[in-house]
């Protein structure tokens, strides 16, 4: 009864991991201007359950990004920029809102392009963001991900492979218990033998 209720307790604590995992995902290109000047281009695919995604806000650290400023915009979409300020000290972001519709489950927006002086050494990479539903409540969080060319679907994130591992663990170790016993010198075997 104690084994079953490990089990129990194990899978609710895997599928509440399951639930707060990232399944927001925004890939990026970032692309070399000239200088220090850079741009990245966003694609933001909604893969959370029953929720629209009406905002999204990405994260420039103040030690390796200034002179944030928009490129473009898709349609539908209202964006803004806040410039980082190491003497408070706060990250810049890039915000944009939908002025409708925002992304429904399954579905995709891209065209959201924000140039930039980068600061740090070699390419840029992956920057933290949040997404949040039409109440301003926020609904996910992560990093981008680079977008790979030629590879149009997304490697899985690393927290939803481990906990899909996990959640084969746990189901393995509560639905599979063996009933088998061993048998001793001198009895009985089930097809009627003795065991030796």
């Amino acid at each position: 009864m104690m084994a079953k209720l490990k089990c129990i307790a194990g899978l609710i604590l895997v599928l509440a991991f399951m639930g707060s995992a990232q399944a927001m995902l925004i890939t990026y290109s970032a692309e070399f201007i000239g200088g220090t000047d850079w741009r990245y281009r966003y694609t933001a695919t909604n893969d959370l359950p029953g929720e629209d995604v009406s905002e999204i806000t990405i994260y420039f650290d103040r030690q390796f990004y200034s002179n944030l400023s928009i490129e473009a915009t898709p349609v539908g979409w209202d964006t803004l920029v806040v410039q980082a300020d190491p003497g408070i000290p706060a990250n810049g972001f890039f915000d944009a809102l939908a002025m409708v519709d925002g992304i429904a489950p399954g579905k995709t927006a891209g065209g959201f392009v924000v140039r930039f002086t980068y600061l740090g050494q070699g390419a840029p990479g992956a920057q933290a963001f949040d997404v949040l539903d039409n109440e301003f409540n926020v609904i996910g969080t992560g990093s981008t991900l680079r977008e790979m060319p030629g590879n149009t679907v997304p490697e899985p994130h690393g927290l939803l492979l481990f906990l899909a591992g996990a959640l084969t663990l746990v189901t393995r170790k509560c639905g599979h218990k063996s009933h088998v016993t061993p048998f001793t010198r001198g009895e009985t075997t089930p097809h009627g033998g003795q065991h030796a």
